[in-house]
């Protein structure tokens, strides 16, 4: 047994009396006061509280397979739960080496149920298929081979309980399968994704991948998926670039289906789109419907559809100009009565003097040829 003097940190006299990693009760632990009196103790899977580096003696480390400090490490919220664990028997030790994602699993369902230690020892002896069945997990060898071959490693993210859940889910599970080494991270990506999963879609996530790594890849997925373009583009992609690519080439109808959107937003909000106050002619042309507004800031790469209440409540209203430069023409209404207010390019470039010309012409012909519309 170790002690530990803790009355210098804490400021009353006060010891903390730990198993060595050798005895038949592993780490557990008790604290005692200036008397030798037990104010606290800790069985199996109760953590003192401390760092696990602070527990034990230089000599008591070395004792301890490398490979069993690796994997307790792995899991910082869980070292003290994990080396326990596996010290408490052989079969522990046996499992926790060969299928650390498994053994994890079992440690912290053990210690959400608290399982007696002697229920613990006697399932990590048990055969993979029952031990996953009392986890609430699909009891199949495939599985049991998929933890066994899966990478134990936490970079970005300790949140080990998506593993469960993408576990019980019969089409991730599917796509999980086919991977020789899985990794944490890409337990995180399904348990956040409920788009169209094939075979090479979890090559695009690699241990070192991060969190905002993966919600874009799920952003650039779900914006390509939602073009409802034939799923066999997506069973051709093994890396993000060939993601990258698609979406690149998928631009034109993600531009189409978001301006169909928004325009169906606006007549939902805002009522039918308004009759134009006056006519176009060769190279002026009105906007008729909230599908070309919405278009026309698209193509423009400009804020006009901020303006769409304006629009809507008939005190502004957009022209296209198609002369010597594409233009966005923007008349308001006044006092004063209907006056041109806005002529920009694409990125609100200035129209040469040209293109003003044609626009102001156009413009002082509509005012004097005008007809009313019913408003």
């Amino acid at each position: 047994m170790y002690c530990i003097d803790f009355t210098t940190q804490v400021g009353y006299p006060l010891t903390l009396h730990i198993n060595a990693p050798e005895h038949e009760l592993p780490l557990f632990w008790q604290t005692r006061d200036e008397y030798g009196k037990v104010v606290g103790d800790g069985g199996f899977l109760q953590p003192p509280g401390l760092p696990l580096q602070l527990l034990l003696s230089s000599t008591a480390w070395t004792q301890i397979p490398q490979a069993a400090l690796d994997i307790a490490r792995a899991v910082p919220l869980k070292q003290f739960q994990l080396l326990q664990s596996m010290l408490v028997s052989q079969a522990a030790m046996e499992l926790a080496l060969s299928a650390p994602f498994l053994f994890l699993l079992v440690v912290d369902h053990a210690e959400q149920q608290q399982w007696p230690l002697e229920y613990f020892k006697m399932t990590v002896m048990q055969k993979r298929t029952l031990i996953l069945r009392k986890l609430d997990l699909p009891a199949r060898p495939a599985v049991a081979r998929l933890l066994a071959r899966a990478t134990l490693e936490f970079r970005f993210h300790p949140d080990f309980r998506h593993i469960p859940v993408v576990l019980r889910n019969h089409r991730h599970l599917s796509t999980l399968l086919h991977i020789q080494h899985p990794n944490m991270q890409q337990f995180l990506f399904l348990a956040l994704y409920d788009g169209y999963s094939w075979p090479g879609l979890l090559n695009l996530i690699g241990p070192q991948t991060g969190v905002w790594e993966m919600a874009h890849l799920r952003k650039l997925l779900n914006i390509c998926l939602a073009t409802q373009i034939p799923l066999g583009h997506f069973r051709k992609i093994q890396s993000l670039s060939d993601l990258q690519i698609l979406y690149a080439r998928m631009q034109p109808q993600i531009k189409r289906r978001r301006r169909l959107k928004s325009a169906v937003d606006c007549q939902q909000v805002l009522g039918d789109f308004p009759t134009p106050p006056f006519p176009g002619n060769h190279i002026v042309q009105p906007l008729v419907s909230w599908v070309e507004f919405i278009q026309e800031g698209q193509e423009m790469q400009h804020c006009v559809v901020r303006y769409a209440s304006y629009v809507a409540g008939k005190r502004y209203f957009i022209y296209r100009y198609y002369g010597k430069q594409r233009l966005t023409v923007s008349i308001k209404s006044t006092s004063g009565g209907w006056r041109l207010n806005q002529v920009r390019g694409v990125d609100n470039r200035i129209p040469d003097e040209t293109s003003m010309r044609q626009v102001q012409d156009w413009f002082e012909h509509a005012q004097s040829h005008t007809y009313l519309p019913d408003w």
